[in-house]
């Protein structure tokens, strides 16, 4: 029966052939309902794969149908069987039938959802013999005989954006945005997510930062755009007080739905912010001022530089060593407080000396030197966050003494 179908198909191609070559029949395509063509062949008839069905690539769950077609140039008025095998992902062999008066029959690829997160994979569908040959591509490129789709694993990876980032406790809202790995737009139910505050952390809540929402939130994406996407929400405190930078660790735990398959990335699970304290700092901007007999009157001069993110507000009260400490040295009713005002990064501060304060050696030549330190600072309602640089708080006077 094989070889009675193929010979009579064959023999009306070549029949085919021979009127077209007169100029006595001009043969037309067949459309199918895909919108594809499958073009009569002036060769012998063979089995060979649709190209126009051809996919790249489908979900994980998802099916492609690959279109085998009777390249005849003509309909056959008996069915016509081609077998067929899958390799890679999928692995089985078959055999499909074309319907008399059809040219195709469609064969369907489907890799089941396996609820496991995994690779993407490929199956390779290849036409491989039926009642009539199949096509040689050496004599026939334009008609394959095989083909390939990629399975892309729907499982979605979910993790969080940043993983270690610097912020200034100033920032106020802390968003830490949440990654489903890009796949966003296929997430078509309300997940809830689960987090927690690591206790590596230590900034403290209800100190350092307050939760926006609870530690278990949801995500509704018919609600939430992608510019909208979830996020783990802090609020960070300004406690104006000069601490040291702390760290705030969060951890995702968990997060479900009733059909997503979503796992959480171990790579992408923590994200570890360094939350800086935006206090100021006041220095000098001197180690050593030598003062001669000749500029007693005049006395010194410092500078006093202001460090850190942005000015002062207010103006700032700095107390150099207490008033007891000082006497012999400044001229009486001297203050040793010194105002700092605000909107500005250096100002300059001036004490004139009593001469009359200080017995030197007949002989001339010598130094005597005193120590003075920034000792404390405040604001004027106290609620700016400043500080003494105790790394430059300290310089030397150096009185010398008249030759």
């Amino acid at each position: 029966m094989k070889n009675t179908l193929y010979n009579k198909l064959k023999a009306l191609g070549v029949l085919t052939l021979m009127l077209f070559s007169t100029g006595m029949l001009i043969t037309s395509c067949v459309e199918e309902d895909d919108g594809s063509d499958i073009q009569p062949t002036l060769l012998p008839p063979v089995l060979g794969l649709v190209s126009s069905s051809f996919v790249e690539e489908i979900q994980e769950g998802e099916t492609a149908t690959i279109l085998i077609g009777a390249f005849t140039g003509v309909d056959s008025d008996v069915d016509i069987n081609a077998t067929w095998s899958m390799t890679g992902a999928i692995n089985m062999t078959g055999t499909a039938t074309i319907p008399a008066g059809e040219l195709t029959v469609g064969v369907p690829i489907t890799l089941p959802d396996d609820l496991i997160a995994q690779e993407d994979r490929t199956v390779t569908f290849t036409v491989t013999g039926g009642d009539l040959p199949v096509n040689d591509l050496e004599i026939n490129d334009r008609i394959p005989i095989t083909t390939s789709v990629t399975i892309v694993d729907n499982a979605i990876n979910f993790g969080v954006y940043s993983i270690d980032e610097i912020v200034l406790e100033t920032d106020g809202m802390l968003q830490i945005p949440l990654d489903f790995g890009g796949v966003e737009d296929s997430i078509d139910e309300v997940l809830t997510i689960t987090f927690e505050i690591d206790a590596s952390s230590t900034a403290v809540e209800g100190v350092d930062f307050t939760i926006a929402e609870s530690t278990t939130f949801m995500y509704d994406p018919a609600v939430d755009t992608v510019e909208d996407f979830p996020s783990i929400n802090i609020t960070l405190i300004d406690d104006i007080l000069a601490n040291d930078t702390l760290d705030l660790v969060i951890n995702i735990l968990d997060i479900t739905g009733s059909g997503e398959v979503v796992f959480i990335d171990t790579a992408a699970s923590t994200a570890t912010y360094q939350i800086v304290n935006d206090y100021k700092l006041f220095s000098l901007s001197a180690d050593t001022i030598y003062v001669d007999s000749a500029a007693f009157a005049g006395g010194f001069e410092v500078d006093i530089l202001l460090g850190g993110p942005g000015s002062i507000a207010q103006q700032a009260s700095i107390e150099f060593n207490e008033e007891a400490a000082l006497t012999g040295i400044l001229e009486p009713n001297v203050s040793n407080t010194f105002i700092f005002n605000p909107g500005i990064e250096s100002q300059t501060y001036s004490a004139s000396l009593d001469p009359a304060a200080f017995t030197f050696d007949p002989m001339g030549g010598d130094t005597t030197f005193f120590q003075i330190n920034l000792e404390n600072v405040g604001s004027l309602n106290n609620d700016e966050e400043i500080m003494i640089n105790d790394m430059s708080d300290t310089f030397i006077l150096g009185l010398i003494d008249p030759e």
